[in-house]
């Protein structure tokens, strides 16, 4: 039997949006709106809840900031995260900070520690006061 999900939310930046991935009356629809399609075809008769909150431009922080916050507080199923492609493109960047920063939410995504408390934790450690 095949895992299935309820509910699924993706944050992140223009690639998760799908800015550039347009439809043919130009709605955005980016790879996480083609992960929501396949989880509820896969959950059929079911159905699966989803939200893109992404939104183009963000950087790392505001994403864990803002987006990963209300993603946690709606308690999906699933949550997935692409971000920091556009700090990368800013000048005096450090590459290792970003990829800290990543390594440390992977770790709470990894490790199902992701809860509303546990986040809020790690997000003063990882972005400070």
């Amino acid at each position: 039997m095949a895992h299935t999900f309820s509910s699924y939310i993706a944050i992140g930046d223009s690639f998760t949006e799908g800015y550039g991935d347009d439809l043919p009356d130009g709605t955005p629809r980016g790879w996480a709106d083609l992960v929501a399609l396949g989880l509820a075809l896969a959950s059929a008769p079911a159905t699966v809840t989803y939200a893109n909150l992404a939104i183009r431009g963000k950087k790392l922080a505001p994403i864990v900031g803002e987006q990963l916050d209300a993603a946690i507080t709606q308690h999906p199923a699933l949550i997935s995260m692409n971000g920091g492609g556009n700090d990368l493109m800013r000048p005096r960047v450090s590459i290792k900070s970003i990829a800290d920063q990543l390594e440390k939410l992977e770790a709470m995504f990894v490790r199902g520690t992701l809860t509303a408390d546990e986040f809020e934790r790690q997000k003063r450690r990882l972005l400070g006061p």
